[in-house]
């Protein structure tokens, strides 16, 4: 697993579940230990400000060329360590670390909030394409038709 002495841990961990927060939360910018203040109440608004502030810049894109927002990652890792500290904030004996596990989840879940806008842009832009392109399939299948009937 590691030891204490390896510059990713610091400090020990009691458990599999406990090495997996503190790892997971040094990925994530949290502290290890870290008292958590925040209620429900802010943490649903901090998924609300990751989401109105994607969205904005998405919309703000709208004037340029580029209406394809750039790649977000993919959310598969992401998904992993939440579960990860999900799990951990669940059933870990210490409230200390299921407090920690559980805020560095949030962390996460604003990640992907901010990512939803740019995924639902691809989206609308990929339906149009497919629209536009059987619309052109069907002009061109039109327009065979006609010289095939004037070769006729």
């Amino acid at each position: 697993m590691g030891s204490l002495g390896d510059p990713q841990f610091d400090g020990a961990w009691v458990d599999d579940r406990m090495f997996v927060c503190r790892m997971t939360s040094r990925r994530s910018g949290m502290q290890p230990g870290l008292e958590m203040e925040q209620t429900r109440v802010e943490y649903i608004n901090q998924l609300e400000t990751a989401y109105e502030k994607a969205w904005d810049a998405l919309m703000r894109r709208k004037g340029s060329q580029a209406l394809t927002p750039d790649p977000v990652g993919d959310p598969a890792p992401i998904l992993q360590e939440m579960a990860e500290l999900l799990t951990t904030a669940i059933t870990h004996k210490s409230h200390s670390v299921r407090a920690t596990c559980g805020h560095a989840g949030m962390l996460r879940l604003s990640e992907l909030a901010g990512w939803i806008p740019a995924y639902s842009q691809i989206a609308r832009e990929r339906d149009e394409l497919i629209r536009q392109g059987t619309v052109t399939e069907n002009e061109w299948r039109s327009k065979q038709r006609g010289w095939e009937a004037e070769r006729a």
